[in-house]
């Protein structure tokens, strides 16, 4: 049964850390101006947070299931993945969401400027976050569905800059 308070702390623990980061986030966002006119914002939580919900849900039965066999490693591990996949069904708002204006983008409460931007870094894995990558080697990821929209703002860029 110590296993089970053991798993309980840590798993409160790391969920409490990843809502302070969700804390700070939103105040970051806010602070770069993203929960505002200037900025608009483009969806793709919605997805992941079924998932979670269900892994989080899954965690629940699981332990159910062990406490009713008494296998209290079955019930911690339930206890850790509910508490888990809980904390990352509310991140899923911050990391799912994509703030942008027709300069540049918001990046976990830091403006990204499209001139700014060197390179991405795509991943071999489907559903990866991309990696933008600026000339001054700060990494940015973000959601793959935003990929497209930050290029077609800079080849917008380019043109009125080209045009002008």
């Amino acid at each position: 049964m110590w296993i089970v308070a053991f798993i309980t702390v840590v798993a409160v623990l790391i969920f409490a850390s990843r809502m302070k980061e969700l804390k700070d986030a939103r105040e970051a966002i806010a602070a770069a101006g993203g929960i505002s006119s200037k900025y608009q914002c483009m969806d793709f939580s919605k997805g992941p947070k079924i998932a979670y919900i269900v892994l989080s849900i899954l965690g629940i039965i699981s332990g159910i299931y062990g406490y009713t066999i008494q296998d209290y490693t079955t019930v911690a591990l339930g206890v850790l993945i509910f508490f888990l996949f809980l904390a990352e069904f509310f991140m899923a708002n911050i990391q799912y969401k994509f703030y942008y204006s027709s300069t540049a983008f918001i990046n976990r409460g830091k403006v990204v400027r499209y001139k700014s931007i060197k390179d991405f870094e795509k991943k071999k894995m489907p559903m990866a976050f991309v990696a933008v990558i600026t000339y001054s080697g700060d990494k940015h990821l973000v959601p793959p569905k935003a990929l497209n929209l930050i290029k077609e703002q800079m080849q917008k860029k380019e043109r009125n800059r080209v045009g002008s």
